[in-house]
């Protein structure tokens, strides 16, 4: 009984995909999934923690993303006048403040962007935040490891337990 139970945990923990990082992203293969938006977290996602720029790639990958006919939005717990002007810069609508791991950000990107939600992939590089909230939602889920390890140290409080997640799901 506790083992289904702390099966059912995990596997609500664990994204539906974990690449190395977004370029390992199959366009075609969401594509196939009915999935026709992305909601795209930021930090450490398309750019590291603290840079103010996106990661390098990072407009070519966009590109390739609207070239395949993929709708996109960020979503972040990031402040609105931050996460504005970084969306702006990159062509892309943003909905900041999204108390992530809240499912209402992301509802409102897929509204915004006028798809049904289970049309949508979450994008991010936080299961307690990203995944679980995109999951809560009723979005396929996307985990991709960290651009860069230099984040607040709250951060890297949970990535033990992040790898403890990703482990079990590997069990599972």
């Amino acid at each position: 009984m506790l083992g289904d139970f702390l099966r059912k945990v995990f596997r609500g923990l664990s994204p539906d995909q974990y690449l190395n990082s977004i370029f390992e992203i199959d366009f075609d293969d969401l594509k196939k999934r009915g999935i026709k938006a992305l909601l795209l977290d930021v930090d450490n996602t398309l750019k590291p923690h603290y840079a103010k720029a996106p990661a390098a790639n990072v407009r070519g990958w966009l590109d390739d993303a609207r070239a395949a006919g993929l709708a996109m939005c960020i979503v972040s717990n990031g402040l609105q006048g931050r996460i504005e002007p970084f969306a702006h810069d990159l062509g892309l609508s943003a909905i900041g403040e999204a108390m992530k791991p809240s499912r209402k950000g992301f509802i409102l990107a897929a509204k915004h962007l006028g798809f049904e939600i289970h049309e949508t992939a979450v994008v991010g590089d936080q299961i307690f935040t990203d995944v679980i909230g995109g999951k809560l939602a009723g979005s396929f889920t996307i985990l991709v490891k960290p651009i860069s390890k230099d984040e607040p140290f709250y951060l890297r409080l949970k990535r033990p337990f992040e790898k403890l997640v990703l482990i079990r799901k590997k069990k599972l």
